[in-house]
């Protein structure tokens, strides 16, 4: 048995539904009420992140969620030099009809920082200088793969990655989609002015700050506008081919999402493509198989892996699949809450690291993934103050085991440790919960005993529960694998 088990409950059980049978069947994945789609103003200034090319003779690269590796062809810092140009060693000669014979387009724009940089280029911070507009600058690198496009409206071809985000956008604004505000040819390389409202950070960065996981309705709400922006891509004409957590950006003050970086992306076209960019992890199995793919059914099995990644933490392996297929699936939950200076940091880390770290009280909440025996135990570990714990009770979603960290040594409080462990227990999600109680600190001369916490904490009452008290001393780590052991084997049995 594979477990995950969330300290502090998020969800973990998920059910998946089946792909479609044919392309038609694609097409109704499309068509959902799009009568209240929330607005979206998001900074499109991240990294462009090195694609990974799928095609004969090549071998797909290993999925790279961060900063990628410097390019070898390096930009200098625009901001340096007179002009501030951009410069491009070791570059060719571009053909003549690929340079813009307008003014230089830096001259526009104060160059700030550098937001990231990849494999084939680099995006720096910008202000138009003529009314303060924050914009992001991107400066894409020719190379000998460079692909130019014509498209209706544009009297001369257009990189491919500046043509598709022109396509996406056609028509009414969708505020799921970056705008390109202008972009500009020059010589060995291309500049792209994109929009850059703040505050806001990519989905990988989003999902790390909530712990590694959402719940399912702030995923629900994620995807709703993931889904718009794949969507109006697919009407427009446009497979972007790299849907993924560093291609979407979140504004951390509304939640509103926004689409980046269509450099991995291609026409969408009604017969199979027979190479991929993008992402290994998000590359869809029929290319595997086959060695060719459909452009919707990709997407659509992009957005899945999206979704996975966001209520589970991973991107789902072979076996996640295969128990999906079966529609045996689930992954348990656990939680654990005490009091403030209880001992469950100390116990965390004592199972995370087999040591002893020191600790403060924890403000908000402390995550680790801990793996034992069958069980692998993403840990939530919330602070226990008074103004904290109202706040508990977000984290109890789908959860299915619950451990109570008690101070057997603090007699003051034992009975306001009973009074917020019945508040909890009287909340519907932690209805068939498991409970383990650990009676901490049983080393100290003046701790009460497990039957006596067990009678103050009034668990004797607990007619329809499941529960157990073990003894525990976190800072020598006796009694923490018994528990576990205890937990483990009522987990399996359900």
């Amino acid at each position: 048995m594979q477990a995950h088990i969330v300290i502090m409950g998020r969800k973990r059980k998920r059910s998946c539904s089946r792909s479609a049978e044919n392309e038609n069947d694609y097409d109704l994945l499309y068509n959902f009420d799009q009568s209240t789609p929330p607005t979206s103003s998001t900074n499109v200034a991240v990294n462009h992140l090195q694609p990974v090319g799928v095609g004969e003779g090549n071998e797909r690269q290993g999925r790279k969620r961060r900063r990628m590796e410097s390019p070898s062809r390096q930009f200098s810092d625009p901001r340096a030099g007179s002009g501030q140009r951009v410069i491009v060693e070791d570059q060719g000669t571009a053909p003549a009809w690929q340079r813009s014979a307008e003014g230089d387009i830096l001259s526009c724009y104060e160059i700030g920082n550098k937001l990231g940089e990849g494999g084939f280029g680099a995006v720096f911070e910008g202000i138009r200088l003529k009314d303060g507009l924050k914009v992001a600058l991107k400066f894409a690198l020719k190379t000998d793969t460079t692909e130019y496009i014509s498209i209706p409206g544009h009297p001369t071809p257009l990189p491919l990655e500046v043509a598709l985000t022109m396509l996406a956008n056609k028509g009414p604004s969708v505020s799921q989609i970056v705008q390109l505000l202008e972009w500009q040819d020059q010589l060995g390389f291309y500049i792209m002015v994109l929009e850059r409202p703040s505050p806001c950070e990519d989905l990988f960065d989003f999902l790390q700050h909530h712990g590694g996981i959402l719940s399912e309705n702030l995923a629900r709400l994620i995807m709703w506008q993931v889904v718009q922006a794949a969507h109006m891509c697919c009407r427009r004409g446009v497979l972007h081919r790299d849907i993924k957590l560093e291609n979407l950006l979140v504004n951390k003050d509304t939640l509103e999402v926004k689409l980046i970086d269509f450099g991995c992306g291609d026409l969408l076209k009604t017969s199979a493509y027979k190479t991929f960019w993008g992402t290994q992890m998000y590359c869809p199995p029929e290319f595997d198989k086959s060695g060719k793919y459909h452009g919707k059914p990709a997407t659509v099995w992009s957005l899945g892996v999206l979704m996975f990644e966001l209520l589970c933490g991973d991107p789902p392996d072979r076996n996640d699949l295969d128990m999906i297929d079966a529609g045996n699936w689930s992954k348990p939950g656990l939680s654990k809450v005490g009091l403030d200076a209880a001992g469950k940091t100390t116990i965390l880390y004592k199972l995370k690291l087999g040591e002893i770290v020191t600790t403060i009280p924890t403000i908000g909440f402390n995550v680790e993934t801990v793996e034992y025996k069958n069980i692998c135990f993403t840990v939530w570990d919330v602070g226990g103050q008074d103004k904290i714990r109202p706040l508990w009770r977000h984290y109890f979603q789908n959860t299915q085991g619950l451990i109570f960290v008690v101070d057997s040594n603090d007699r003051e409080r034992v009975a306001e440790s009973a009074e917020e462990l019945s508040k909890m227990l009287q909340e519907d999600e932690l209805r068939d919960a498991v409970l383990l109680v650990f009676a901490n600190k049983q080393d100290l001369p003046n701790a009460m005993a497990v039957s006596e916490l067990t009678d103050k904490l009034g668990l004797q009452s607990l007619r329809s529960r499941t529960w157990y008290v073990q003894a525990t001393c976190a800072t020598q780590g006796t009694g923490l694998y018994e528990g576990l052991d205890w937990l483990s084997n009522e987990l399996s049995k359900r």
